[in-house]
């Protein structure tokens, strides 16, 4: 299996064919485990299941990682790997074929406080509810551009999408 230390994955299995080599998954390992939390929420907001979710991190690492340097990254890489990731959840999504279910109850109830920390609790988990009956690519955006806080054309990248219909 593979081993954290110092921030880096090592990983028994691989065979380094090259110094060189070893210096590109070092520093692969790095920038991927600088954005684990990115890829793990943005499968969240796309599969609904935190357990689906940890596999997309997992698989994703390994799909790339076997990959090794003939990987095709661009010049951003951390928007490829984010790419990816929506493509592998992309995947698990047909694969399961999910049906959404409206709820019935649309509209929080009228006498919900905001301002009590049980009414901020509900209406955070109404919003989350509604922001699941959005069609994948606006769950995706509301996603990335403000919990992420990527920019416009950051998310066109990954969304591999022109910046005017994001």
């Amino acid at each position: 299996g593979c081993v954290l230390v110092n921030d880096l994955v090592h990983c028994a299995y691989y065979d380094y064919s090259s110094a060189e080599e070893k210096i590109y998954f070092d520093i692969f390992d790095k920038i991927y485990l600088s954005i684990t939390d990115k890829i793990y929420r943005l499968a969240i907001v796309m599969l609904g299941d935190s357990n689906e979710a940890q596999d997309v991190v997992q698989d994703l690492y390994e799909n790339l990682r076997n990959k090794g340097a003939s990987l095709n990254i661009s010049k951003n890489i951390e928007a490829s790997i984010l790419r990816s990731g929506k493509n592998l959840c992309i995947d698990k999504l047909r694969r399961r074929k999910r049906t959404q279910k409206i709820p019935e109850q649309i509209i929080p109830p009228e006498n919900i406080d905001g301002n009590s920390t049980i009414g901020r609790v509900f209406l955070r988990e109404h919003l989350m509810r509604m922001i699941a009956l959005l069609p994948e690519k606006q769950r995706i955006v509301i996603q990335l551009r403000d919990i992420e806080g990527y920019d416009f054309n950051e998310i066109a990248e990954i969304m591999e999408s022109d910046e005017a219909t994001i």
